[in-house]
């Protein structure tokens, strides 16, 4: 139980409605003026922990996101970097010309309408154990690289 509390407090949300996080994301993807360019390419990063963790190896792998897709746009989904020290840290890909934004997501808006949510809730109230999910939003049929995950040890108190 004090477990899933500890992975509540990563998951609470940071932004203070759902109209917040998609307005945000919306804004991003969009351009906020004319003269932004629409992201041709979507993807999107979670990032869970904590700022001092994104060092030179991420930073590389995020600028080799861009490489090999100029016109794309990265939505960095996490609490610890949707700050002005995390504004910082991607201060080089911003002076790349490379379009990155730290958002903390709003799980709840995430995950209406989807089979997540009844998960979700059962999370939030306790009734559940976190395990591992994986959920799938579209059909990876177009897709023509691997996609690969980055671990670090982490252990809950």
């Amino acid at each position: 139980m004090r477990k899933n509390r500890k992975l509540l407090k990563i998951l609470k949300s940071k932004t203070s409605s759902s109209r917040a996080f998609s307005a945000r994301v919306n804004e991003f993807f969009n351009g906020s003026s004319s003269n932004s360019p629409n992201c041709k390419v979507r993807f999107f990063m979670t990032w869970i922990s904590s700022l001092n963790a994104l060092g030179e190896r991420e930073l590389f792998t995020i600028q080799s996101l861009f490489k090999s897709h100029p016109k794309g746009c990265l939505v960095l989904i996490s609490n610890s970097m949707d700050c002005s020290e995390g504004f910082e840290i991607l201060r080089p890909l911003y002076e790349l010309g490379f379009r990155v934004i730290p958002i903390s997501p709003d799980f709840d808006f995430i995950f209406k309408n989807t089979l997540a949510k009844s998960w979700f809730d059962k999370l939030k109230k306790g009734n559940v154990e976190p395990g591992e999910v994986s959920i799938v939003l579209k059909s990876f049929r177009s897709l023509r690289n691997e996609i690969g995950a980055h671990t670090i040890k982490w252990e809950l108190e």
